[in-house]
This record gives C-alpha cells, structure tokens and sequence, in this order.
C-alpha cells in the first residue's frame, strides 16, 4: 500500500495534467494523438493502481477482523440503530423496509457493533437482489426460534440464487454483482462464527431470498 498509493496518485495526477494540455491545444495540432496515448497509458495505470488499494483493503478485512467484545445488550436497539442507518437508503430506492422483534424483550450475548456489520452486509446484499423488483421489499426479523434461539432473519423478494452461487457465496472474493468486493458474505460468516452461530440460505431464482442467524 505504501508503495501503491503514491504510484496512483501521480498517475491520476499526471492524467489530468495531460488532459487539461490536450484541451488547450489547437484541434489540428499534431501532437494531439501522442498526448491522447499517453493520457490513456496514465489513466489506466491510475485506474489499475486504485483497483489494487480496493483489493488490498478488501483482504485486510478479512484477516483484521477484531476481536469480539462480548456482553449482553437488547437487539431491540441493535435493530433500531441498523433501521435508522439503512432507512433513507431503502427510501431513496424505492424499497419497503420492515423489521421486526418477537418478542421485543430479546437479549443477545455478543459484540452488537460486529453483528450489527453482519446484518448491514446482509441488507446491502438483499438491496442489491431486488434492485429490478417492480415493488422490492425488504425484512429484518428477530424471532425466537426453536429451542429458545435466536434468530436474526434477512429476506427480500429479489432475483434470488441458484444453486451454484448458493454452494460459492462465502468463497472470499466471489461475487455477481460488477461493483462488488466479494467480501461482505465471508464477513458475515466470520463475525457469526466469533459468535458460535450459524448462517443458513434459502434461496430460489426468482422466488428471493431470506438469510438466518441462529445464536
């Protein structure tokens, strides 16, 4: 990073240097096509450059995940404050957002700012699932389940997974979405695991998608 950083920010910064010259030439000056190329040969070391810091943040949070402070607090406030983050978000595409406690008393013993990541990574993903729904929704639940366990529920009525995607979602780095970092599921799975949870998929192509937390 030490090393790439600057690389990139000269390259960008020479970009537009080039850019700005290329601009101030005469349109029928000779030199336009040689300034265009070493434009373009910038730009894409530039580009290439800020691609390699998004890839090496990615990786550090994968293996910098902290260590899980423990105690026991209300998911009634843990799911207010994940509302209250993701609410103008959901608004803004067009999205019903509901949550929902059962019942409201519960209590969780973890890391709330680290499970609350999980669950924000879980809603990024339904986000991006129904972002072609004709009317998207979205749900976060926390329903006591059986034998007194706690779930944590995400569900959308999104594109939904086949089977192949479902068997490689938790591989880091693997994605489908273009502006994705491929992280954000093996996270999640890392930061339950910290919990001794597990995470369960049901999913269909076409019929969404709802993710489970069980503590």
């Amino acid at each position: 990073m030490d090393s790439v950083t600057p690389i990139t920010s000269l390259a960008q910064t020479a970009s537009e240097t080039v850019d700005d010259l290329i601009t101030s030439l005469p349109e029928n000056s000779n030199m336009h096509e040689d300034l265009r190329d070493t434009f373009d040969a910038l730009d894409t070391v530039g580009r290439r450059g800020a691609g390699l810091m998004r890839f090496v943040e990615s990786y550090r949070s994968l293996t910098r995940l902290p260590k899980a402070k423990i105690r026991i607090f209300r998911l009634e406030n843990c799911v207010q404050h994940i509302s209250t983050l993701m609410s103008e978000s959901m608004k803004k595409q067009g999205v019903v957002f509901r949550t929902g406690l059962e019942p409201s008393s519960l209590e969780l013993s973890g890391d709330p700012e680290l499970l609350e990541q999980a669950v924000i990574n879980l809603l990024k993903n339904a986000q991006d699932a129904v972002s072609e729904s004709k009317s998207p929704e979205i749900s976060l639940r926390a329903p006591l389940g059986d034998k007194g366990r706690i779930i944590i529920a995400v569900s959308d009525n999104g594109s939904g997974m086949d089977e192949d995607i479902r068997s490689n979602i938790f591989i880091p780095f693997f994605t489908t979405n273009r502006h994705g970092t491929g992280v954000g599921m093996s996270l999640v799975r890392q930061i339950i695991r910290l919990h001794r949870g597990q995470v369960g998929i049901r999913s269909e192509p076409g019929n969404g998608t709802e993710i489970r937390l069980r503590f």
